[in-house]
């Protein structure tokens, strides 16, 4: 293509060549005149220039020594003075030609290395760039979008308030309407997002308002980072804080409650209101197999009736399996086969942590926490409780 392109210039500058050395020996031999025709000289005189650049200078050499020479061996009278401004004035055309088109190259090229090293920022960056002009309607998003959002460029295009979650939906149309009625910038607005597929995450977006020389606001450029990791942890240091808040209270439960019931179910609603636990139950053994005593709290009912079923002997699948097990702590999926539990169809999808209670050797009882919604057991969880 670029040969091509090659040939097609040499080809129409031999034409023009031509043309220019037919019109001197014309307009000298015949017309025996030296004016007018030497204007058609500066196209190809340009031509060259911008084609080549500086090599072009060639031609405005070429074009001026043949009018010099035209004069000597075509035209009889001699060399005139318009004659020799006019073939110095070629070359300095020529060459201020090619230097101006040299500068404009440059700068083309400038601008296409900076647009290269943008696009490659753009589309390498974690977070996700979008302009919105001064009505709010994107025209640009970057290619990452699918990743982050699950929604391609073309169906974010000319859309407002795109992938905030609908729990944050009113918070975030205030912001944004703020933001283009304004026209100022912001940080680190967090809220909740969720993809295309329905998968919740969590969102940071911080912008600028793009202005012209003016000042007149001409719309925003976004820049949305997923935070999601980050505040999951926040989730998971909270819920240890509220985990350790309640077993403090139980601690302190144990040195001021002398009755024992009323002590096994004092701890089980401290568990829930620390918000650690969506439910807790505390059975005390009489024998490595019989239920003294079942308190629970959480559920509402459901957790009253799980109790009574078990002082009647009647044990789940998870109570059999902490009761024969040595282990001190055992995680149930509740997704997983339960029974008839009554617990079963309370809390689908969560985890249930089942402790041994034991001293020296001896089972006293077992310890049944309902984890809350999102969390799942860790090991840092695991030490807490055991």
């Amino acid at each position: 293509m670029v040969e091509s392109k090659e040939k097609y210039k040499i080809m129409v500058l031999a034409i023009l060549l031509g043309i220019c050395c037919v019109l001197t020996c014309y307009f000298h031999l015949v017309r025996s005149t030296g004016v007018v025709f030497t204007h058609f000289f500066y196209i190809p005189i340009i031509l060259a220039s911008l084609w080549w650049k500086r090599k072009g200078l060639a031609v405005a050499i070429f074009l001026a020594s043949f009018l010099i020479f035209s004069h000597f061996f075509i035209r009889a009278e001699p060399v005139t003075g318009n004659d020799l401004i006019r073939a110095p004035m070629f070359i300095i055309v020529a060459l201020v030609t090619a230097i101006l088109s040299e500068r404009i190259a440059k700068t083309q090229e400038e601008l296409r290395e900076a647009e290269e090293r943008f696009r490659t920022i753009v589309e390498t960056a974690p977070s996700l760039l979008l302009i919105s002009d001064a009505e709010g309607n994107n025209i640009y998003v970057s290619p990452n979008c699918e990743k982050i959002t699950g929604c391609t460029q073309e169906e974010l295009s000319g859309r407002t308030i795109w992938w905030v979650h609908e729990d944050d939906m009113p918070r975030a149309k205030k912001v944004f309407e703020s933001i283009f009625r304004e026209g100022s910038g912001g940080k680190d607005f967090e809220y909740k997002a969720v993809k295309k597929n329905g998968e919740l995450w969590y969102a940071s977006s911080s912008w600028e308002p793009l202005k012209d020389e003016e000042g007149m606001f001409k719309g925003i450029v976004f820049q949305t980072i997923d935070v999601t990791e980050r505040k999951r942890a926040e989730e998971r240091i909270e819920h240890l804080n509220s985990v350790l808040k309640a077993i403090r209270t139980v601690n302190q439960l144990i040195l001021a409650e002398k009755d024992r019931d009323s002590l096994l179910q004092k701890a089980c609603d401290a568990l829930i209101e620390a918000r650690g636990y969506d439910a807790a139950w505390l059975g005390f053994l009489t024998d490595d197999e019989t239920f003294a005593t079942v308190k629970g709290s959480g559920f509402k009912g459901d957790v009253a009736r799980f109790c009574e079923r078990v002082m009647g002997g009647d044990y789940p699948p998870c109570i059999k399996n902490a009761l024969a097990q040595r282990e001190m702590l055992l995680i149930v999926d509740k997704s997983g086969a339960c029974g008839d539990c009554p617990l079963k169809n309370t809390c689908p999808g969560k985890e249930t942590a089942i402790i041994r209670v034991e001293h020296t050797g001896r089972l006293f009882g077992l310890l049944v926490v309902s984890l809350a919604a999102a969390v799942t057991a860790a090991d840092d969880e695991e030490k807490i409780l055991l």
